[in-house]
């Protein structure tokens, strides 16, 4: 009887023990995602290009070119989520500009790139994840961004002109 007690303090001193680590994770993208909302086009077949310029160059030097996206559009709730197929990880240290159907455009200018943390609380460990977010000017309207996410509206976008 005494053996049996002593097993099962040991056994939830063990499972105390272990269920109250801390974990880490670490997430080096500089953004998940970039959300549109206001989104209205019905469009399910979208050209989105992310150019990424030479910071202070007044977006004459362009220094490289994605348009490897997952492009998701709920219409629904009427807004568009880019995720990036390409790799965008650390701090941006550039200009970018983001141009939807080349009808649509986004500037991101005065970029500052922030390494935060979140935590979560389970019983008594804890889960942290260390990620970046990205407070910027993007068509002269400054942003904050949202845990990894890029909110922006597509009110705020500038028509491009052919």
């Amino acid at each position: 009887m005494v053996i049996l007690k002593f097993i099962k303090f040991y056994c939830l001193l063990f499972c105390i023990i272990l269920f109250s680590c801390d974990e880490y994770k670490t997430i080096d993208d500089s953004f998940s995602t970039i959300m549109i909302k206001n989104w209205n086009s019905d469009k399910d077949s979208l050209k989105v290009d992310f150019y990424k310029y030479k910071k202070g160059s007044n977006l004459e030097i362009v220094e490289s070119k994605n348009s490897e996206f997952i492009i998701e559009n709920n219409k629904s709730l009427k807004i568009l989520y880019l995720t990036p197929k390409f790799k965008n990880e650390g701090e941006i240290n550039s200009d970018i500009v983001l141009t939807i159907n080349d009808s649509l455009k986004y500037q991101f200018k005065k970029i500052q790139t922030i390494r935060d943390t979140t935590h979560l609380t389970f019983t008594l460990g804890r889960r942290y994840t260390i990620f970046y977010k990205i407070n910027a000017t993007v068509n002269d309207q400054i942003i904050k961004g949202e845990d990894s996410f890029i909110v922006l509206d597509s009110k705020s976008s500038l028509k491009i002109k052919k």
